[in-house]
This record gives C-alpha cells, sequence and structure tokens, in this order.
C-alpha cells in the first residue's frame, strides 16, 4: 500500500492503532487485513506514539478521520462519526470492540456537572465494564426507558446504571416502571406520580445520552420480558419496522412506526434526543445497517460508533458513492 503524505500516514496510523489497542489483532492479523507488511505496521504502531493518536488509550478526539466518517458526517448530519475497522463478523465481538471504543470516546467528553442518560442491555454493560474509573463531581446517571419484569440473566435492567455510576462517582437514577404496558390509560396512571415524572425530567434534560440501535428479533430480551412474542416481533418486521432505540420503533424512513405501540411505551421520546449536545448511538455488523440508517434518517443521534462493515453498507443503501 502506497503513502501518499503524511496524513495519509496518520490516518493509517490511527487504523492500526485502532486494530492493535482496541480490537486485539496482532501485528499478522493487521498486516494481512491492510495488505502491508508486519514490519510496515511495527512502524505505524510507534507512528501512533509518537505523533499523540496513542497515549494508554485512543484517542479518537484527535482530528483525523477517515473517508467513510467524513460522508456519514457530511450526509447525515452528525458532529462526530467513529468507524472501528475490524476482522470479524460475530455481533458479540463487534459489540465488546465498539464498547471500549464508546467507553474511551466518554472518558474524552464526560465531565464533572453532566447528566448522563443510558437504557439498560448487554451494549452498555460492555461500555461501562471498560470505562475508566473517574472521581467526578455532581455527575448523574439516569435510565431512559422502563424495564422489565421477567428476563434471564443475559441483561439486567438495574446493572449499567449502577455500573456506569460506580465507575464515574455519580449517583444513579432508576425508572422503576415497566418498558412497555399494555393500555395507555395504565401509562398515564404510571406518570400522573411525581417520581416518576422527575426521572423522565431528568431523562430528557440529560446532556449525554448513549444508547443502542436494535432491530427487530425474535430473540429479543423483551420477547423473553413477555412484551412480544416471537410472531409480534416477526410483525413488526414485515410490516415495516427496521430498528428500535430505548424500545421505541422507526421505520426505514426514520418515522415512529406504530403509534400505539410507541404510545404505550415508557422512557425517554426520539424527538427528544434531537436536542441533546451528545446523542451517541452504538451500533455494528452490517446485519444492522438498515437500522442505524432509519435512525440516522430520523436524525435520532448526533454521534455514531459503528465498525467498517455497516458504514460501508449504509452509505450502500443510502446510494451515497464510497471509495
Amino acid at each position: 500500500m502506497a503513502i501518499k503524505s503524511k496524513n495519509d500516514k496518520l490516518l493509517l496510523a490511527v487504523k492500526v492503532a485502532r486494530l492493535y489497542y482496541e480490537c486485539n489483532e496482532t501485528q499478522e492479523q493487521i498486516s494481512k487485513k491492510l495488505k502491508i507488511s508486519r514490519p510496515q505496521v511495527s512502524r505505524l504502531l510507534q507512528t501512533a506514539r509518537e505523533e499523540g493518536i496513542v497515549e494508554i488509550r485512543i484517542n479518537s478526539a484527535y482530528n483525523l478521520h477517515s473517508n467513510l466518517e467524513r460522508l456519514l458526517c457530511e450526509n447525515f448530519g452528525l458532529k462526530k462519526a467513529i468507524v472501528v475497522p475490524m476482522s470479524t463478523n460475530n455481533l458479540v465481538e463487534i459489540k465488546e470492540n465498539l464498547s471500549k471504543v464508546t467507553a474511551n470516546y466518554l472518558d474524552e467528553i464526560i465531565a464533572d456537572g453532566v447528566t448522563i442518560g443510558i437504557p439498560w442491555g448487554s451494549t452498555l454493560g460492555y461500555v461501562a465494564d471498560h470505562l475508566k474509573e473517574r472521581k467526578l463531581k455532581n455527575v448523574k446517571v439516569v435510565q431512559l426507558k422502563g424495564g422489565v419484569g421477567k428476563v434471564s440473566s443475559k441483561v439486567n435492567t438495574y446493572n449499567p446504571v449502577i455500573n456506569f455510576a460506580i465507575k464515574l462517582n455519580a449517583t444513579p437514577y432508576f425508572l422503576p416502571v415497566p418498558s412497555i404496558v399494555e393500555k395507555m390509560e395504565i401509562k398515564e396512571i404510571l406518570l400522573s406520580d411525581g417520581k416518576i415524572k422527575e426521572i423522565l425530567d431528568l431523562a430528557e434534560e440529560s446532556d449525554i445520552a448513549i444508547y443502542p440501535i436494535g432491530r427487530p428479533n425474535p430473540n429479543s430480551v423483551l420477547v423473553e420480558a413477555g412484551y412480544f412474542s416471537q410472531e409480534d416481533m416477526n410483525r413488526l418486521k414485515d410490516e415495516g419496522a427496521v430498528g428500535d432505540i430505548c424500545s421505541r420503533y422507526f421505520n426505514y424512513m426514520g418515522e415512529i412506526f406504530d403509534d400505539d405501540l410507541n404510545g404505550r411505551t415508557i422512557g425517554i421520546d426520539l424527538d427528544k434526543l434531537k436536542n441533546k449536545k451528545y446523542a451517541i448511538a452504538v451500533a455494528g455488523g452490517k446485519e444492522y445497517a438498515e437500522s442505524i440508517l432509519g435512525a440516522l434518517r430520523g436524525q435520532y443521534l448526533n454521534v455514531l460508533i459503528t465498525d467498517e462493515s455497516a458504514a460501508k453498507r449504509v452509505l450502500k443503501q443510502a446510494k451515497i458513492g464510497y471509495r
């Protein structure tokens, strides 16, 4: 691979550093993936250290952007896109690697006095595991959506909030209501409680929101919890739902999929995410490209953290040229 300029060299050094330090690729694997020699990989890692791209973590604030990142920002109005190169199609590995990158990015933007909103779920659990411990002051962590009452050991609806709070020396705020209720009247009764309203107001006021982009899936936690049957999930997909954020489903154009279902969902409204200083969505794997594109079209995020395969497919589906 020919390196034409210093900027090209630095961009390649960023990619090599992410593969090596965040995705745990060996120098041999990186050499094969990027079609460069192993000594060149070693020299690029040295460059990354010398230029300050690598300290103890990847400094994603370093003002270098890949073409993929630039296209995503320019075409979807994002303030930042982080596209992580990976050599795996395993969705669990992708989620773990993206969570490491997310934790690094959060370490750059979280400061004293901020309020952070997160939903429950395995992705945020991984992010919490990788967060750097800090003794921050006056930081709050608030749950963005209701929980589930019946669930397997796959996910704990409260642990991410607790673990974020422990890592950041923050105060946790929980939303002790169901994610989805059977009737609007039940939701209205729950929201009439002053303490519940206080938590939802805090979620809306949060400076930073971090959440995964999901998709209709018969194996969803919401199916295990009894909110949907597998047939319900398949119906959602067949009728046009492509993704969800905080259990609120949207279609390919980013529009709310089902007004009745959305009305019975308890948590932050997706439109409220548009007002956040940082609305950070985390999703990867080419299977999630349609879901990511729907979220981008709905403008439910201003920061996207994803992987190369998903980013390329998003741009292809949006008919945006990439080279």
